[in-house]
């Protein structure tokens, strides 16, 4: 004899109704009565084979209203599911419509951005030419600012040699 975890006592009424709410739920959301026992059976402790038994012998005649209240809402639901995808469907379709729409300015607005791209392309200088100008234009800056350095002291020069004329050319009255 093989000792198993099933129970062999009689059904409590509590059993009775956690047997039925789920039976009940798996009819409303469209699930079987076998995976209903599965689940009631492990909760339990029971074989499905004994709750589909104790459902069908029992149970089943009782909850006949809960039965036919179960099966309009699982239509309900599959109401509702093809009224959302009928739904969605015609949101999609407004969306592919706007898209459509649009579609032409977005092209326009990327052709206007590759022809951008395309002019960046041919004002740019390769890095080393850009390099050498760089370096050309350093070297005539430091040019310039010698040959500032270069005027203002013949400036100088030239501001001391007129003052040298001035003061050796005698005053002369008229």
């Amino acid at each position: 004899m093989t000792l198993t975890n099933t129970r062999q006592d009689a059904w409590t009424n509590e059993e009775d109704d956690c047997l039925a709410e789920i039976v009940l739920e798996h009819i409303e959301n469209g699930g079987t009565q076998l995976q209903a026992f599965e689940e009631v059976g492990k909760r339990l402790s029971r074989t499905p084979a004994a709750c589909g038994f104790r459902w069908n012998s029992y149970l089943r005649k009782q909850y006949q209203d809960g039965i036919e209240q179960a099966k309009k809402m699982r239509k309900e639901r599959k109401k509702v599911s093809f009224g959302e995808i009928a739904q969605k469907k015609a949101e999609a379709k407004v969306t592919e419509e706007k898209e459509s729409e649009i579609r032409p300015a977005i092209q326009h607005c990327m052709d206007a951005l590759q022809q951008l791209t395309t002019q960046l392309h041919h004002y740019e200088l390769p890095s080393s030419q850009y390099e050498g100008l760089k370096k050309e234009n350093e070297q005539l800056k430091r040019e310039k600012m010698a040959l500032t350095q270069q005027v203002e002291q013949l400036q100088g020069i030239l501001e001391r040699a007129r003052a040298l004329v001035v003061s050796s050319v005698p005053y002369h009255r008229g």
